[in-house]
């Protein structure tokens, strides 16, 4: 049934063009009106995307997928490939924000201790000018912006497993936020000292580890 270069029953492209240009794993990225293959298929776009790992990739797929041309259950699978995607880009937007927030912080903190030298003072923390700086920049409210940076410096340490799991589409961030908020019920959460800090990040994993 199926002809050689043609696509098998359990797979992509294998043999003939696809071969011969080279597309291996990436044959969808590859200009779909060239003579040498055919426009790829509906169906064949979403098989190959199911077996993605989440990944911009996995995006430039989805996007070329035209959801008319699919059944029913095949188009409820794309959507679920499009959450997938959607978590991974959540978990790198969540790393993003705790490595910008640290850098802000980090250069504000310069700033002041420069202004404290010269004999100015200051009545507000770095921390403080940094999270209004980042809230304002992504026209956020002041609440939201917080509770947003607060959020990524917690996935990014003690709740780790969680944002690893967002980057692999396994997890969404509305499901993240779920267990944040039991999370935070655990003892020692948002105690500076370090041996609490310590006891609560053994108390994450665990619960972590069973969700």
């Amino acid at each position: 049934m199926y002809e050689s270069g043609s696509e098998s029953a359990d797979g992509p492209l294998e043999g003939g063009a696809a071969d011969a240009a080279g597309l291996d794993d990436d044959w969808w990225l590859v200009d779909p009106f060239e003579e040498e293959y055919a426009e790829p298929t509906a169906e064949r776009l979403l098989r190959v995307a199911c077996g993605r790992e989440a990944s911009p990739e996995l995006m430039v797929g989805l996007a070329r997928i035209d959801v008319t041309q699919l059944s029913a259950d095949d188009a409820i699978t794309a959507l679920q490939q499009m959450q997938r995607f959607l978590s991974y880009a959540a978990g790198v937007e969540t790393r993003l924000r705790a490595a910008v927030t640290e850098a802000v912080v980090t250069e504000v903190q310069v700033l002041m201790d420069q202004d404290r030298d010269s004999g100015a003072q200051r009545f507000v923390c770095a921390e403080q000018v940094a999270f209004s700086e980042i809230t304002a920049a992504l026209r956020m409210s002041p609440r939201t912006g917080e509770a947003r940076i607060l959020e990524a410096q917690e996935l990014t340490n003690a709740w780790k497993p969680l944002l690893d799991a967002m980057l692999s589409g396994e997890v969404t961030i509305d499901h993240a936020r779920a267990v944040g908020r039991e999370l935070r019920n655990l003892p020692g959460h948002g105690i500076g000292d370090p041996a609490v800090e310590a006891e609560y990040r053994k108390s994450c994993a665990k619960v972590l580890a069973k969700v």
